[in-house]
């Protein structure tokens, strides 16, 4: 799966949400939603790529697998989230937007508390006493 075959889906998607638009519009809506789950569908194969390398990475830095494992989720996070708010602005629905970006940058901004402290932590044992 390449960015061509991506764009090609889209743009297929795109023109035929066109003409559904003038017709039933609740249709044009549905063949977002639906060329979106396909879109992600196509490329969560390609995540097995990078976790393999954060796992290559974890291995050398030796590190423990929990800070990767939090760092994806995330990451995975932001991505949903972007695709929820982006679905909801194509619906009309800025204000549902607005409420799940809030959301997901509270739930990242929580998932990253140990994170941030253990960084923290460490830059604390780096400057002397």
């Amino acid at each position: 799966m390449d960015l061509i075959t991506v764009i090609g889906i889209c743009i297929c998607a795109v023109l035929l949400s066109i003409v559904l638009k003038q017709y039933k519009p609740e249709f044009s809506f549905l063949l977002s939603l639906t060329t979106g789950i396909i879109i992600i569908i196509l490329i969560v194969s390609r995540m097995t790529v990078i976790i393999e390398a954060f796992n290559s990475i974890a291995a050398k830095a030796d590190t423990r697998l929990l800070h990767l494992d939090v760092i994806l989720k995330i990451i995975s996070l932001g991505l949903i989230a972007e695709f929820a708010v982006k679905l909801c602005k194509d619906a009309g629905e800025s204000a549902i937007a607005g409420q799940i970006e809030l959301s997901a940058k509270v739930i990242i901004l929580v998932l990253a508390v140990p994170l941030i402290l253990l960084v923290l932590d460490t830059v604390l044992q780096l400057v002397p006493k």
